[in-house]
């Protein structure tokens, strides 16, 4: 199968100019695709494709090459010197986030988590990217590779999630335990916008209050419209589905 890939722009029709999430996207399946649709380039029978030919062009043993010589030099190397940390402004962060009830008075904020986690605050919502809190990015949380550094912020200071965005599947940017703990924050008040595809993942964790997008795609919460756009990526969760 192939895949494509995507980022969110997001245009507020209550003031804010734009803001790009760069992100990646979309995932299909190595038979039928149950969502092909002819009209449009980027689907095939098989799956999707990227607008600009393979993204990956490694094979398995590649890879396998790559995890030895990785092990054998002791890559990557620890840093040299600490890593600096900033403690959040958790009072601003609550009350910008109390203030969204008119978004006049939100101040537009961004607040690093980790990776490609960002809390954005504007226009009266809270929006969460590619949400990871777990301490690895895997299946399991015994293995995989570990995060070096602790989030930004813990689950329980965040403030209540208005949407969620998810750009793709790999496990540094959708994570189980994590959408799983923010549904139960908030149940069906956070809105988790997924690429084509991933409805029924959400679905089989219980969480139904999902909107699949396509390529261009968008979708208007509370007067803010998030467009979804293609960037040149893959994703996979095993080793069948990419």
């Amino acid at each position: 199968m192939t895949t494509v890939a995507s980022s969110y722009l997001v245009n507020s029709t209550r003031g804010l100019a734009s803001l790009t999430l760069g992100a990646l996207v979309l995932s299909g399946c190595g038979h039928m695709n149950p969502y092909f649709d002819p009209a449009r380039p980027h689907h095939t029978a098989e799956g999707f494709k990227n607008n600009y030919g393979p993204s990956v062009t490694k094979t398995t043993s590649d890879l396998l090459r790559w995890y030895y010589e990785r092990a054998r030099d002791g890559l990557p190397k620890p840093p040299q010197n600490p890593t600096a940390t900033l403690a959040p402004d958790l009072a601003f962060i609550q009350a910008n986030a109390r203030a969204g009830s008119s978004s006049a008075t939100m101040q537009p904020a961004m607040t690093w988590v980790g990776h490609a986690t960002m809390l954005v605050q504007a226009n009266g919502l809270n929006v969460l990217t590619d949400p990871v809190f777990s301490d690895r990015a895997s299946p399991v949380q015994f293995a995989g590779p570990r995060r070096a550094q602790p989030p930004g912020l813990s689950i329980d200071q965040l403030p209540p999630i208005d949407a969620v965005l998810i750009s793709h599947n790999h496990y540094d940017h959708l994570d189980k335990n994590t959408v799983r703990a923010l549904h139960q924050r908030t149940g069906a008040n956070t809105l988790f916008l997924v690429p084509l595809g991933l409805k029924d993942w959400f679905a089989d964790l219980g969480i139904t209050n999902v909107k699949e997008l396509d390529w261009w795609d968008n979708v208007d919460i509370k007067g803010v419209e998030f467009n979804f756009t293609p960037v040149q990526h893959w994703s996979a969760r095993s080793l069948g589905d990419r």
